[in-house]
């Protein structure tokens, strides 16, 4: 049998070589491209939540969510909390919402506030002031809305009432939930007009 001559087996190797370096450059060019499309899917896919968040702070979904809570609020089975984060404790990253919201959320007696400010009922709103204690602290734990932030956007014929007392028990219309809209934010988005008008009153 003839032997392949020495510069056709060099060749043969060089071509050989090639190939196999070509291979390696494509596999690492597949998996360079996969890299790339699983990162722009993934930035993609980051910027579509982080509009989503921009959109759940602004005013308009923020009263629509109080709204639709206020309508099926449940004080046995939706959260509320009984503090909420100092300014201090947000900037040092000590204290966030969401750690309040999960280490103090829960279903309690105070939530009955929230109960009543749905029904409309201001012989209700008068009892569970008078019968249970209910901090100026308390807020529903998504959100950190006030009592005073449910009234502003209900539109129950005694909401006016029931507003004047929960003013008069020491809930304000400047106090920011925790993306910093006040129920007097929340009244005038939602043209809660008898309810404006009492925020603006002095005498209260």
């Amino acid at each position: 049998m003839a032997s392949r001559p020495k510069a056709a087996g060099r060749g043969w190797r060089e071509d050989e070589e090639r190939r196999t370096e070509w291979k390696a450059k494509l596999h690492q060019a597949m998996i360079h491209q996969a890299q790339e499309d699983v990162k722009k899917k993934w930035l993609a896919e980051r910027e579509v939540e982080r509009e989503r968040n921009i959109a759940k702070k602004l005013l308009p979904a923020q009263v629509t969510w109080c709204e639709d809570t206020l309508s099926s609020w449940d004080s046995t089975s939706h959260k509320v909390v009984m503090r909420v984060p100092t300014e201090q404790e947000i900037r040092g990253g000590i204290i966030t919402y969401d750690y309040i919201a999960q280490k103090d959320g829960k279903a309690r007696e105070e939530g009955l506030i929230f109960s009543a400010i749905r029904s409309g009922s201001l012989d209700l709103i008068k009892f569970v002031l008078e019968e249970v204690e209910v901090p100026l602290l308390l807020r529903e734990s998504e959100n950190f809305n006030t009592p005073l932030h449910f009234a502003a956007v209900s539109k129950r014929a005694d909401i006016t009432q029931i507003t004047k007392q929960l003013l008069i028990h020491g809930f304000l219309p400047n106090t920011a939930n925790r993306y910093s809209w006040t129920p007097a934010d929340f009244a005038r988005h939602a043209e809660n007009r008898e309810v404006i008008n009492i925020f603006e009153d002095k005498t209260i």
